[in-house]
């Protein structure tokens, strides 16, 4: 396995505050700490299984529809994002590997 030298981000504001997010191509899904979330967004259980390349498992909380907006040309949208605990793991479209497809 070869590590990545260069790395790629973007700044998205999510509830109006701007978040640093790491641009991984290769990455299954999208993933995103609860801390980010307003109280009332709705977390909707999945099946979802997440493993890092380095094999980590991570615990997920489950699934949720989250706005963002480009802070530069001010468009939004609407990303699905799977919720996990931790809020020390830098932000994403993380490399991550999809053992389970998303809940219909």
């Amino acid at each position: 396995m070869s590590k990545i030298k260069n790395k790629i981000f973007a700044h998205m504001e999510i509830v109006n505050e701007l978040v640093k997010m790491q641009i991984d191509l290769g990455a299954s899904c999208n993933v995103l700490p609860r801390k980010f979330l307003l109280r009332d967004t709705e977390i909707k259980k999945t099946n979802l299984k997440l493993t890092t390349y380095s094999s980590t498992n991570l615990k997920l909380l489950g699934v949720a529809k989250i706005s963002l907006r480009n802070p530069k040309n001010k468009k939004k949208y609407r990303v699905e994002f799977a919720i996990i605990n931790e809020i020390n793991i830098t932000l994403h479209f993380w490399a991550l590997q999809q053992r389970n497809k998303w809940d219909q």
